[in-house]
């Protein structure tokens, strides 16, 4: 998908959806297990059925998945979003202080939320909330589990458009 390696994590085939992580993610025990690749919502169909073809992505993804960021700054950050990602073991360039920021809903972070000073690494999804963000109580462990866990994404569409054809709903 999207020229990425992603390990299926569970395959529900009465709600047609499959559950995927970065491999990344996953296998890099060295490096705090930072995404190797970017994924956002608008990556995906975004549509629930019409007329669009789905070709070689047939994936759609849900409405508004969390999302993670990962920034690299130059100074420390003193902000309860920014959670601090140990790369003690990578070589990150710049060697700065690295962070993954976890976003709650579409409309909360803005580019006004980047501090000065931070560059944009990478993204990835996540396919559940986590609450305590809020309270500036979560830890890496927990950001990295959600990732691990992975981000879920539905054939339906495709399967709608093969049984009852293209550009009609499927009832």
């Amino acid at each position: 998908m999207f020229s990425g390696k992603y390990y299926v994590q569970h395959i529900d085939y009465k709600r047609y959806t499959i559950s995927l992580s970065d491999a990344g993610a996953v296998e890099d025990t060295n490096c705090s297990s930072i995404p190797r690749y970017f994924l956002y919502d608008r990556s995906f169909h975004n549509i629930l059925y019409g007329e669009q073809d789905f070709g070689s992505e047939p994936f759609l993804l849900d409405l508004s998945p969390p999302r993670v960021a990962y920034f690299n700054c130059s100074n420390p950050v003193k902000d309860p979003r920014y959670v601090t990602v140990d790369t003690s073991h990578c070589s990150i360039r710049g060697n700065g202080h690295v962070y993954a920021v976890l976003e709650q809903s579409l409309s909360e972070y803005s580019f006004e939320d980047i501090k000065i000073g931070c560059e944009f690494m990478v993204a990835t999804l996540t396919k559940e909330w986590f609450e305590d963000i809020r309270k500036g109580n979560v830890s890496y462990d927990e950001i990295h589990g959600l990732i691990v866990d992975g981000f879920e994404v539905s054939w339906l569409p495709a399967v709608c458009e093969s049984r009852c054809g293209k550009g009609t709903i499927c009832e």
